[in-house]
């Protein structure tokens, strides 16, 4: 809308131009105006574009993610089976001590901060990449 009031204006300018000076003056800003609505247009075909593919593709994601909240309630109840199974729970700690090393993973992997730590450590270069994969993997350093 604003971009037609400003062709009209500049439109406007144009027809009312006595010299040669304002005559460019006027046409500058009435191309310049044409090109903000082509550009506004532009941008919301593109938008309107995505949205429908966003649309399109919403039950195919919202199934993915069902999919995925199944997958990942059997892995917690999984891992709460060997837990109940192989460790000993007092005073809210758990210890296990043959699963020491795969409970402190766990706990990383669980811990999307830690996770993001991690993962901001790494991609300072391939030599913290190493180290993280070295401490993981090292069940004395975890």
């Amino acid at each position: 809308a604003e971009a037609n009031r400003n062709i009209s204006t500049a439109q406007s300018n144009l027809d009312s131009a006595t010299t040669n000076e304002a005559r460019d003056a006027a046409l500058t800003d009435l191309q310049h105006w044409r090109n903000n609505r082509e550009e506004g247009e532009s941008a919301l075909n593109e938008r309107l574009v995505n949205m429908h593919e966003a649309e399109a593709l919403h039950p195919t994601a919202q199934y993915e993610l069902k999919l995925a909240e199944e997958e990942y309630l059997k892995c917690k109840q999984e891992t709460e089976r060997i837990l109940h199974e192989h460790c000993i729970k007092e005073n809210n700690v758990t210890t296990c001590s043959d699963m020491d090393a795969d409970l402190a993973r766990y706990q990383i992997y669980v811990d999307t901060k830690a996770i993001a730590q991690l993962a901001e450590f790494a991609s300072q270069g391939y030599e913290n990449q190493i180290l993280i994969s070295d401490l993981l993997a090292d069940d004395h350093l975890l």
